[in-house]
């Protein structure tokens, strides 16, 4: 078994639990994001700047920063959770910037086709069944406050998170240079 192979399983792994932890709670760990930088910080150190399936650092480095800077502003508007940023940094930092480019645009087709079947079903007498699949578990109801800075939770009906591990997962060099067979 090659380096690389023998990383896929802990890479689809790690892609599965941000898929179900976005998906059915709308929340990526940070010990599960923490831990993974750790992991690919010590691979790119004992493999001479390079992981098993072949990014190098400077990819990977550019990859994360791209992540941030284009997804931080997503994050302050309110649209995107800030476990999505964090993954994103992370995948970027794992697969680098050119591969996280065809994943982001896989992802946000799927989180289209997600918003546009809660828009076209909401209406429906099937949204009383789908809504709740289609948006997570909602939060609690803010505890009413004095002052006018009182902030409502948002929903963010639309898994982001998730819609990156799928693409990552179908996409990203880990799994997709496996050899044929």
């Amino acid at each position: 078994m090659s380096d690389h192979t023998a990383w896929v399983l802990p890479w689809a792994l790690f892609l599965a639990a941000v898929a179900l932890g976005d998906g059915l709670q709308r929340r990526i760990p940070n010990r599960l994001l923490l831990g993974t930088v750790i992991v690919l910080a010590v691979l790119y150190a004992t493999g001479a700047g390079r992981l098993p399936w072949g990014t190098g650092i400077v990819p990977g480095l550019l990859g994360a920063a791209m992540a941030l800077a284009a997804l931080l502003v997503f994050y302050a508007t309110g649209l995107m959770g800030a476990g999505d940023v964090k993954f994103a940094a992370v995948l970027g930092l794992a697969l680098g910037w050119r591969p996280l480019l065809t994943i982001w645009a896989a992802a946000s087709v799927l989180a289209g086709l997600h918003a546009l079947l809660i828009v076209a079903t909401r209406n429906t007498a099937w949204w009383a069944w789908l809504a709740p699949l289609l948006a997570g578990r909602r939060p609690a109801p803010a505890a009413p406050q004095q002052g006018q800075g009182a902030r409502q939770p948002r929903l963010r009906p639309v898994p982001y998170g998730s819609y990156l591990a799928v693409a990552a997962l179908a996409l990203g060099p880990p799994l997709a240079a496996l050899p044929a067979g």
